[in-house]
């Protein structure tokens, strides 16, 4: 479960790591992801604009960041 101390945008990442993991990209839906983190799907897409593609970005973003952290 998403830590809900965390800022929202890192609740729903981690939420939808969480989430992808358990049942593939193909059937991550943004109502899961917000269920998970223990949000709305309107602030989820407060977070996210662009919805599940801006949320896929961010994803990415992000874990390309901590692999290039973890390989320095």
């Amino acid at each position: 479960m998403a830590d809900a101390d965390a800022p929202v945008p890192e609740r729903l990442l981690d939420a939808a790591l969480e989430v992808a993991a358990m049942h593939g990209l193909n059937r991550l839906s943004v109502g899961d992801v917000a269920k998970r983190a223990g949000l709305s799907r309107p602030t989820l897409y407060r977070a996210f604009p662009g919805g599940k593609q801006h949320l896929f970005v961010a994803m990415g973003l992000r874990e390309l960041a901590a692999y290039r952290q973890g390989v320095v």
